[in-house]
This record gives structure tokens, C-alpha cells and sequence, in this order.
């Protein structure tokens, strides 16, 4: 029986995880409620045996109910959260700086269209209060419509433990088109973290290092002058580069349309000076044409002359040549009989001197006879 009874009475370690030191029945009645349930669980977790880790959103409800976490926050709409984060909408103050450096600051009022031009960056709240306790961290983004829409914000922001007041959430809008947002539309989803920490942990060798009081529940400009300086404008480079470069682009636009221009007049003169060279070379050449086919005439007929003469010469030429042929076929002849009459004299006159060397030889005999009548007496 014992055993039974100790086995009855064993705590079920979920339905003790969900028992907080101090129980209320509903979400801070204002803000100064929440305040004083923040203040009184700043240190103490009422649900100590809740493990650190990401909390889920059934552990979210029940900070924001018991310790004031998000005021004010609407709990019972189903569609605030996820299994492991909360959606939270826009509110409290709206700003941003013109290209000329003034500032637009405004309250953020629901169902108000408020603009987040395009190529521009836009700081914005939410509605409720932070009041987290050393235990818990936040972290954020913005709702995922807006980032495939074009707007971005620094990937998951740390909110620290212990950190008190709103938000200033820098807005970029990317596009090249306005953005708008109304007043109390969901902007981020927010999801909480639940930390070692435990007070006066004799574990921990080092001091813990809570958030300085000194930056809770600062306006949106203490942050901005933090950042860039007192009265500081921020803006996106973007608009400054653009009018930049589409400075230099008229520029560019105005020295284009000057050598146009340029090129149009020297265009209109080269075409005015081609004209009249083009005339002047139009009349030459067509006294050209006239003198060349004067020539032509002239050169024909002298052609015409030659080529009658060159006729008539060959003519000549071809009866000279056979004149020359038949000529050439006597003289052949007659050379051939001069040969024959040569050769019969060379015979003729060997004949004569054979017949006078004979003679000479009878007279010798004769002489030797004396009775030659050319013999000389002695």
C-alpha cells in the first residue's frame, strides 16, 4: 500500500514544469501591472523546471501571461503564433530622412498606410513593451512576405536578457518601387530563448554581467544619435549614388548633344563642300568626256588612216618580198652559171698554161737548135 501511495503521489515532471511560484489568471491588466510582475521576476523563473533551450510557443504564452514578457499582446489569437515564435505587429514611432535631410518622425497609428520608399531605409517599433527577464533572450526578423517583397533586415537581432522598452527595427527597402506598411500589420517574428542563468549560482566562477538599466525605455532618437551622432541624418547610399550617376549621365547627355551637334554642322558643311566639288568636278569631267571623245574621233580616224597604209604597205611588202624571191631565185642562177663559167676558165687557163710552158720548152729547143727566131745570136 505504501508503495501504491508514494507511486500516487510522484510529481509528473510536465505538470510540474507548467506550476509557477505565483499563478494569475490573465495577462497584465496595464502597463504599470506589467512592470510590477517584470520587477518581481526579473531574477525568480515562476517555471524554473521549464529547461534552458528555445522556448516553444505554449512556454512563450505562459511568460507573457505570468511576467509581463510582451505587453500588450493578444495570447488567445492562435494565428500570433508558431510552434516556436510569435508574430508581433507595427506600432509606436515612425522615422525616416528625406534626400535633403529633414527628418519625418511619426507616430504610428493602425490602419494608417505608412511609405518606406524605394532604394531608402525606415526605422520603425512594434506595439508592445519588452520586459525580459535575466533568464530569457529575444531574437527577431522581419515576417517572410516582406523579405520576398524586397525589404531586409540585419539577419536575427539579439535582444539581451534583462533588456526593458521597445524596439527601433531599421527597415531597407531594396526595391526600386515604394513599400507600405499599415499601421498595426504583423511586422517580425520574435522567438524566445531560455538562458543558464540562475541567481547566485555557487558554480559559476564568473559574475554575471546583467543589461544596464541605464538604456531602458529610451526613445527611438537616443538610439539614432547613439549610432551616427546627435541630429545625424541616416540614409541609404543608394538615392545619392543614383543622383550621382544620373548627374553625370546628363552631363554625359549634354557634352553627346554638343558633339552631335558638332558632328550635325560639320556633317551639313562636308555635305555642302562635297556639293560643290562634286559639281565642279561633275563639269570637268564632263568637258573631259567631251575633249577625251574629240580625241577618241580624231584618234580613230588616224587609226583608220594607219590601218589603210599598214594595208597598203603589206600589200607592197608581200609584192616586194616575191620581187625579192624571184630576184634572189636569179641571182642564184646567175651564180650558180658565174660558178660554171669559173670553173670552165680555171680549166681554160690551166690548158693555156700547160700550152705555154710547152711552147716555152719548144723554143728552148729550137733556140738550142738555132732556129728559133727568138734565139738571140751570140
Amino acid at each position: 500500500m505504501q508503495a501504491k501511495k508514494s507511486a500516487h503521489h510522484m510529481p509528473d515532471s510536465r505538470s510540474d514544469c507548467s506550476t509557477p511560484i505565483s499563478v494569475f489568471d490573465a495577462i497584465p491588466k496595464d502597463a504599470e501591472d506589467a512592470d510590477a510582475r517584470a520587477d518581481r521576476f526579473v531574477d525568480e523563473d515562476p517555471f524554473h523546471k521549464i529547461l534552458p533551450a528555445l522556448l516553444s510557443s505554449e512556454h512563450v504564452k505562459k511568460y507573457i501571461k505570468q511576467i509581463g514578457m510582451l505587453y500588450p499582446y493578444d495570447i488567445e489569437n492562435a494565428d500570433n503564433f508558431k510552434a516556436a515564435s510569435c508574430e508581433i505587429e507595427m506600432g509606436g514611432t515612425y522615422i525616416r530622412w528625406n534626400e535633403d535631410k529633414s527628418i519625418v518622425e511619426k507616430n504610428i497609428v493602425p490602419l494608417v498606410p505608412y511609405v518606406f520608399p524605394a532604394n531608402s531605409i525606415t526605422y520603425v517599433q512594434i506595439k508592445p513593451i519588452i520586459r525580459l527577464p535575466n533568464y530569457i533572450a529575444m531574437r527577431f526578423n522581419l515576417r517572410i512576405k516582406h523579405v520576398h517583397r524586397g525589404l531586409l533586415l540585419g539577419t536575427g537581432p539579439l535582444v539581451d536578457p534583462g533588456y526593458r522598452g521597445n524596439l527601433v527595427i531599421p527597415i531597407h527597402n531594396l526595391t526600386a518601387s515604394d513599400y507600405v506598411i499599415y499601421g498595426g500589420d504583423k511586422l517580425i517574428w520574435a522567438e524566445f530563448t531560455k538562458t543558464s542563468y540562475i541567481k547566485e549560482d555557487s558554480n559559476i566562477n564568473s559574475k554575471f554581467v546583467p543589461t544596464q538599466k541605464r538604456i531602458f525605455n529610451q526613445p527611438p532618437k537616443y538610439w539614432l544619435d547613439k549610432a551616427a551622432g546627435k541630429n545625424v541624418p541616416i540614409q541609404n547610399s543608394i538615392p545619392a549614388a543614383l543622383a550621382v550617376a544620373i548627374k553625370s549621365a546628363e552631363e554625359s547627355k549634354a557634352a553627346a548633344k554638343g558633339s552631335l551637334d558638332a558632328a550635325e554642322e560639320a556633317r551639313k558643311w562636308a555635305q555642302r563642300w562635297v556639293l560643290g566639288s562634286a559639281l565642279g568636278a561633275l563639269l570637268a569631267s564632263v568637258g573631259m568626256v567631251i575633249a577625251l571623245h574629240q580625241l577618241f574621233h580624231q584618234v580613230d580616224g588616224n587609226i583608220m588612216q594607219a590601218v589603210s597604209a599598214v594595208n597598203a604597205s603589206t600589200s607592197i611588202s608581200n609584192a616586194a618580198r616575191e620581187s625579192i624571191d624571184n630576184t634572189d631565185k636569179s641571182v642564184k642562177s646567175a651564180t650558180s652559171s658565174l660558178d660554171r663559167i669559173e670553173h670552165d676558165l680555171d680549166s681554160t687557163r690551166k690548158v693555156a698554161e700547160e700550152q705555154a710552158t710547152r711552147i716555152r720548152l719548144l723554143e728552148q729547143e729550137l733556140c738550142k737548135a738555132g732556129i728559133g727566131p727568138k734565139c738571140k745570136k751570140d
